[in-house]
């Protein structure tokens, strides 16, 4: 590999760490955290499993997802998991 592609490397890892060390994050960010689509997120914010905010005051502003929200996600996937797991 080259210098570039390590140091390209090296700023997404750093841009990441930011990403998830924010107290909130946008639709593309949380669909990066749970590995899946952005239609997701606007799914689970919709029917309320993510707590999010509007950004401004017309109707096409962008969502802002609370860590808090994302992290009691994370919680409950881990729980379940070893639920599963211990049976």
């Amino acid at each position: 590999m080259t210098e570039l592609n390590l140091n390209l490397k090296h700023l997404a890892y750093a841009r990441f760490i930011i990403m998830i060390q924010s107290e909130f994050v946008t639709i593309k960010e949380a669909a990066v955290i749970f590995s899946v689509h952005a239609i997701t997120i606007r799914r689970a914010i919709h029917k309320g499993f993510l707590v999010a905010i509007r950004v401004g005051n017309g109707p096409r502003s962008p969502y802002r997802i609370s860590r808090k929200s994302i992290d009691k996600i994370h919680e409950s996937i881990i729980k379940d998991l070893a639920n599963k797991s211990g049976k």
